[in-house]
């Protein structure tokens, strides 16, 4: 019987792990590996090549047509700092075949202009590729074009009407949690060895606050797909995490209840960081708590692959430092920032933490420190025993009777519930 039961679990674990990995190539795989099922040629062969395929297709003129079109697309997107392999790989290869001529020069004008859209597939393939080896000055280059593409300012101004410009100039397919943004982190990792993204530098500054603008993309693409007429950015965000529960898929495959089959989110990591609030000194030595907004909403944080972050206010709304929509105190002060480090370590400090001081824009710096008062986060202490740390236990985010309480229960107690009720809510609408 014992044995029984350690095979069957053994056995489980295995398909767990054979699942796995099929997910993982499926989700990511296909990004990278298609370009190894074929042999790349240098870009002149890889023009023929095609040229070749629609020798019988069509006519002499419109042959020679393609061959100029071919050669002026790629010479076009080697002026924009494309490799050679990149174009034979990413652009030629996988041209889709097409019936006659006047829907082949109408594929290939559609397509040469997706692969100047940041994000999308096209744009993509040519990145993948670009990125399999590339040294610092390589990456450098690489960030500073998708700055390029999107338009990004030197410096930005927080309005709305600047932010769903800048908005549109993404892949309006581009999915929070696309592989693609892990892969976006890593060349910004390549590019700022270091501490480099503290440095003064023009394409770190516009860099930091580039995670302004794709956390901000990412809270519209929820709101884009997900958020019905009347409903909140909460609604939205619970239909698209519901999305990726597939409680029925795993309890077909495994016959277990409450399964969470691979989801890629996560709503553990800590909110403490993103509910500030500033303390002013009241009546006979009292402290009054000044929340953004004068209103004391409580913010949680979801993220998916470390990268992409929400942080979901209490009444409802995303808080995010850009917003098409408009933003708000709460926003501004506690808002989302795409994390360019792969987890919560050194690096995670050097390239999304320490940047903040030198690189932010004016226009939120002016609001979370004043002359008069400057947003805090809470305090990591978790216990006090001593007179001399008593300033500090105040100040706890664990401390259910310090300045960030609020009806005897401490900013972690508060972040709980709404994380709970949040998953509930998930829950229910991945069950209905």
């Amino acid at each position: 019987m014992k044995k029984r039961r350690i095979l069957f679990i053994l056995t489980l674990l295995i398909s767990l792990v054979g699942v796995y990995f099929y997910w993982f190539q499926t989700s990511i795989g296909l990004e990278t590996d298609k370009f190894y099922e074929v042999k790349i040629l240098s870009l002149d062969k890889q023009i023929a090549a095609v040229c070749k395929d629609y020798q019988e297709k069509l006519s002499q003129p419109d042959l020679l047509k393609l061959e100029k079109t071919l050669q002026e697309q790629t010479t076009a997107l080697k002026t924009s700092g494309w490799s050679d392999r990149s174009i034979a790989g990413g652009y030629l290869i996988f041209l889709e075949p097409q019936k006659d001529a006047n829907k082949l020069f109408t594929y290939l004008e559609q397509r040469f202009q997706s692969c100047q859209v940041f994000g999308s597939p096209v744009f993509q393939d040519l990145w993948n590729l670009e990125t399999d080896s590339l040294d610092r000055k390589g990456a450098r280059k690489l960030l500073a074009y998708s700055l390029k593409l999107t338009h990004f300012p030197k410096e930005l101004s927080g309005q709305p009407e600047e932010t769903a410009k800048l908005i549109a100039n993404f892949d309006q397919d581009l999915e929070p949690d696309a592989y693609f943004w892990a892969s976006f982190a890593r060349v910004v990792q390549k590019a700022f060895p270091k501490k480099q993204l503290s440095q003064k530098d023009d394409l770190a500054k516009r860099i930091h606050q580039f995670r302004y603008l794709i956390s901000a993309q990412q809270a519209q693409w929820v709101r884009d797909h997900y958020r019905k007429k009347g409903q909140t950015d909460r609604d939205a965000l619970v239909a698209y995490l519901a999305s990726k529960y597939n409680k029925e898929e795993a309890k077909d495959e495994f016959g277990l209840d409450n399964y969470r089959y691979f989801v890629d989110y996560d709503l553990e990591e800590s909110s403490r960081l993103h509910n500030k609030a500033a303390s002013l000194p009241g009546q006979s030595g009292s402290i009054v708590m000044l929340y953004p907004d004068f209103e004391p909403v409580v913010n949680i944080k979801i993220v998916m692959g470390f990268h992409t972050e929400f942080i979901l206010a209490s009444n409802g709304r995303f808080a995010n430092e850009l917003d098409p929509e408009g933003v708000d105190e709460n926003g501004l002060v506690n808002g989302a920032s795409f994390n360019y480090a792969n987890k919560n370590n050194k690096r995670h400090r050097t390239l999304d933490v320490q940047p903040v001081g030198p690189h932010d824009p004016a226009y939120r710096k002016q609001v979370i420190t004043t002359e008069v008062f400057a947003f805090q986060a809470p305090n990591n202490r978790r216990l006090s025993f001593q007179s001399s740390q008593f300033d500090d236990w105040i100040h706890s985010y664990f401390n259910s009777k310090g300045i960030f309480s609020m009806r005897g229960k401490s900013s972690f107690e508060r972040i709980r519930l709404e994380i709970e009720s949040l998953k509930k809510d998930i829950q229910e609408r991945a069950n209905a």
